[in-house]
């Protein structure tokens, strides 16, 4: 009979306690893409953010000219 040794049976169990296990890689994985797709959106806010101040800045000037078009066109108007 012999005995085993102590040192084959510690390695394998410091390699098994390492080893990741396949829920662990799909977590970090699932993480990953989420992060990704949070630093996508955060991307499309700031982009859509500066459309609509220009679509805004667009609008304010258009009614500016509007209403000093229509103050320009009564001064000029015969009483």
């Amino acid at each position: 009979m012999s005995l085993p040794s102590p040192q084959p049976a510690r390695e394998l169990d410091v390699n098994r306690l390492m080893r990741l296990r396949t829920i662990q890689v799909i977590a970090a994985l699932t993480a990953a893409v989420a992060f990704v797709l949070a630093f996508i959106a955060t991307g499309v806010f700031i982009v859509s953010s500066l459309f609509m101040a220009l679509g805004l800045a667009a609008i304010g000037w258009l009614a500016w000219s509007l209403v000093r078009q229509a103050r320009t066109r009564r001064r000029n108007r015969p009483a």
